[in-house]
């Protein structure tokens, strides 16, 4: 979406700091990427690590949130994602959410192929996560 480009900018308008939720999981996670993280330890693990990040900053003031599409949800004991109202009141605690929207294919086209996130070689299924998450943004 650019999210890490737009927040950037902010920063530098609203002079306050960027905080990465994914750069601060990997270095949590000592230099694992998402998706090495998501292979060892699966998406319970991670969007736990999520929560865990979002309670440190939980009286944080005057930062710029970059959080990933997923940080809104949480893994039902099925493994279908679910609303996370955890995570939602902390976020809702340290500031106000913003949604940056895209199209859908230039979604895919920017991030196929990048190590760093998710798979997306599957467009089908990732065309089905995001239609059900939409409605919940």
């Amino acid at each position: 979406v650019g999210k890490s480009k737009v927040s950037r900018s902010l920063s530098k308008l609203l002079e306050f700091p960027v905080v990465s939720t994914d750069s601060v999981a990997v270095y949590e996670e000592g230099g694992l990427s998402i998706p090495e993280i998501v292979n060892k330890h699966g998406w319970k693990h991670f969007r736990e690590l999520e929560y865990q990040i979002l309670k440190k900053l939980e009286y944080a003031h005057n930062l710029i949130l970059d959080c990933g599409g997923g940080i809104l949800f949480d893994l039902a004991e099925d493994e279908t994602e679910i609303i996370s109202q955890r995570k939602l009141h902390l976020l809702r605690k340290i500031g106000k959410i913003i949604l940056l929207e895209r199209d859908f294919d230039e979604l895919v086209a920017k991030v196929i192929g990048d190590k760093t996130r998710p798979d997306l070689s599957n467009k089908k299924a990732y065309s089905e996560i995001l239609t059900k998450r939409l409605p919940l943004y």
